[in-house]
């Protein structure tokens, strides 16, 4: 606010002062007044009152405006008054909790109803809890700290039902100590008294823990009451191995490497030179930086995990890896003019030049530079072979060298990547590996489709392999409404954002492709047993989904094809894309190309990693955004959320297509997610435009050319 009506500030509170009221940027001389509120101008020029700043919450990877569901929970018949806030959850994260006076009685599963028809489900309450009358503050305010701990919610509108057996009273034990509630009935929906599909997961590991049963993320989806989940689960003691913890491996010059890598250290042979397969990153370090204790903690990172001292070799015309005992990582010091030598102020250019290919018979596979931009502001550059790394081990090294750097204790890894390596080579002898052998190979009974993308250039005519390492990149966004409205659309269907987002791009890549049979890769972190936590290495899986997006089918039909497909993925988690071109091999359905993937040439990921800097008490750690692509596949559709907005980014074989390519499918992805929230009802063929395409063509040959302009 600014005007003749500010005030001159705080009185004797000249800090307060200087920080609540600020320059105007509008008329050089004044002062504008800092309320705290948040607003937004909208396209009519008006401003929309969102709430208080510092009401805002992040849970879940999701920012929350507190004032959003404080408003839907009046617009409820009988409530007058609400109030909403985070509270810890007792296990290190924070749930919401709301706080309501009404003129009658209610159950939690009545405004759980009401909210869940208005709000994407991250933003329902946890917890309910039904005040008398709400405390204010001296300005006629809900007064948030004298509100009472959230120690016991509104009745659940479910008639509580005790255990009657062993498996019901170990189940709720653990329903209670995981979300955090005093008492839990064996007919309460676990998704309705504040679960969600992380804390559903976690509820698998931790079954998986016990050793007596094993259930999936799929089992608590379809099964989400304690009577019906353990009315179905089978005692399964022949798969303990799959849930016993993971056995120390023993000392030997190498050890076996898996399909992944196998497959990582092909490319690398018929493209040397390649960067595809790095993942480099970058931190800005701001504040006092002692160059000592990094080199210290860097050091301690590498004798923490094994993966930092693995390089790769032969024995016996097969390829190995090779953990040695000790390895020297070097800081790499630059300053600035040396950094950005020949490129002018562009870190991330600069950034990409300072990258070099690895020699994978030689460790370490990582790589450490330090740029001095200012005395107290540094970037830390890191760069790592995915042949020992992947998107989760990333986030897992950056926390713990800031955890060491500053002194703090770190968890204990319970399974090196070694270990993981040798655990999984003997569960392939295992039954339960045979029935996943089985799940996934008849998905391929018939063998793998013919699929073609719209590519601008004939693939056969790339002499030159490393063309196809060259990628380019094209992002689009979705803001609100239509974001919310995606979101009420998963939660009516049972559903989660990602499986939405992978129904509409398959059933595009089956309109594009002109086929109704499609192969798209979802990779999965490959961490459902509990040891592999803190474990550093490559355990990315990626699952070949395959699905038939019928025209015919109306989009809720086709989710419903979607979900059942990843919940069956669930249940069958550890053969990889890898494992099953193997499989596949050996009864010959497998065509090989120098130039393409044998299983799928597109992929979809959803990335919910959220980096969180820290903050020292003389230095600030942040990652950098850096949009370094590789090609490893011919289109690669990525989504995240940020800031309450849907960013979505494709990666392209940049000789194989033209920006205007890329840039038509986004604009027909937006189209059919918009479509798709608004009319779910509609047929595939309806919302994709193939039925208008076929009444306008005389012939079906070129679905794609006769719907598209380009």
């Amino acid at each position: 606010i600014a005007g003749v009506q500010v005030a001159a500030g705080y009185a004797n509170q000249p800090e307060l002062t200087a920080e609540k009221f600020v320059a105007n940027p509008f008329l050089p001389g004044t002062r504008m007044y800092r309320t705290g509120d948040l607003a937004r101008w909208t396209a009519d020029g008006q401003i929309q009152y969102l709430g208080r700043i510092d009401d805002q919450v992040k849970i879940r990877g999701y920012r929350i405006e507190m004032g959003e569901i404080e408003r839907t929970l009046l617009t409820h018949e009988a409530v007058s008054e609400a109030a909403v806030v985070a509270a810890e959850d007792g296990i290190g994260d924070k749930r919401l909790v709301a706080y309501i006076v009404a003129d009658r009685a209610f159950t939690s599963s009545e405004m759980r109803q009401h909210c869940g028809e208005r709000l994407p489900d991250y933003m329902i309450p946890a917890l309910f809890a039904q005040l008398e009358r709400m405390p204010l503050t001296a300005s006629g305010k809900a007064d948030r700290k004298a509100l009472p701990a959230p120690e016991e919610e509104v009745a659940t509108g479910v008639v509580y039902a005790e255990p009657t057996t062993e498996m019901e009273q170990q189940l709720t034990e653990l329903w209670e100590e995981l979300l955090q509630r005093d008492k839990v009935g064996i007919d309460d929906d676990f998704f309705a008294i504040g679960g969600h599909s992380l804390k559903a997961a976690t509820l698998a590991a931790r079954i998986g823990e016990w050793r007596c049963a094993q259930v999936s993320v799929k089992d608590i989806f379809l099964y989400p009451t304690i009577r019906k989940l353990s009315g179905k689960l089978e005692l399964k003691y022949e798969a303990e191995a799959f849930y016993s913890s993971i056995p120390r491996a023993p000392e030997q010059p190498h050890y076996a490497i898996t399909p992944v890598q196998k497959q990582m250290l092909l490319h690398e042979s018929r493209s040397p030179g390649s960067l595809s397969y790095h993942m480099p990153s970058v931190l800005e370090l701001e504040g006092k930086l002692d160059e000592d204790r990094l080199k210290e903690a860097l050091t301690q990172l590498v004798n923490r995990h094994d993966s930092l001292r693995t390089s790769f070799g032969q024995s016996e015309g097969q390829s190995v890896q090779i953990v040695h005992a000790e390895t020297n990582v070097d800081l790499e010091t630059l300053d600035e003019e040396a950094f950005f030598s020949g490129i002018e102020g562009n870190w991330e250019a600069a950034a990409q030049a300072w990258l070099r290919p690895f020699d994978l018979t030689r460790s370490p596979l990582f790589r450490v530079g330090l740029v001095r931009m200012a005395p107290e502001n540094h970037l830390l550059l890191l760069d790592i072979h995915h042949a020992v790394s992947d998107g989760v081990t990333s986030g897992i090294l950056v926390s713990d060298l800031i955890a060491l750097y500053e002194n703090r204790p770190l968890p204990e890894v319970k399974a090196q990547f070694k270990d993981y390596g040798e655990w999984i080579a003997k569960l392939r002898n295992e039954s339960e590996w045979d029935r996943m052998r089985k799940y996934w190979s008849s998905k391929f009974a018939d063998g793998i489709p013919d699929f073609e993308l719209p590519y601008d250039r004939d693939r056969r005519s790339i002499s030159d392999l490393s063309e196809l390492d060259k990628a380019d990149r094209y992002t689009f966004r979705i803001e609100s409404p239509m974001k919310t409205d995606l979101e009420r659309l998963a939660y009516r269907t049972g559903t989660t954002m990602f499986m939405v987002i992978l129904a509409s791009y398959q059933a595009l890549l089956g309109c594009w492709s002109g086929t109704t049979d499609v192969v798209t890769g979802v990779p999965s972190a490959g961490r459902m047993h509990p040891d592999l936590a803190q474990t550093a290495g490559l355990l990315l899986q990626t699952w070949a989904i395959r699905s038939r997006p019928e025209s015919t089918l109306s989009f809720e039909e086709w989710l419903a094809e979607v979900k059942v497909s990843l919940l069956e993925a669930f249940e069958h988690p550890w053969l990889a894309a890898e494992d099953l071109t193997e499989l596949l091999d050996e009864r010959g359905l497998v065509r090989w190309e120098a130039t393409r993937n044998p299983l799928f040439e597109t992929m979809f990921v959803m990335q919910n990693t959220d980096p969180a800097p820290s903050h020292a008490e003389e230095l600030a750690w942040r990652a950098l955004p850096w949009n370094f692509t590789g090609a490893k596949l011919d289109l690669v559709l990525q989504a995240e959320e940020i800031e309450g907005a849907l960013v979505f980014a494709f990666d392209y074989r940049s000789c194989l297509f033209r920006e205007e390519t890329v840039a038509e499918m986004a604009r027909e992805l937006l189209k059919l997610l918009e479509r798709a929230a608004a009319y779910p009802l509609q047929s595939l063929g309806q919302l994709t435009g193939i039925e208008a395409m076929r009444e306008s063509s005389d012939t079906d040959d070129d679905l794609f050319g006769s719907g598209f302009q380009f």
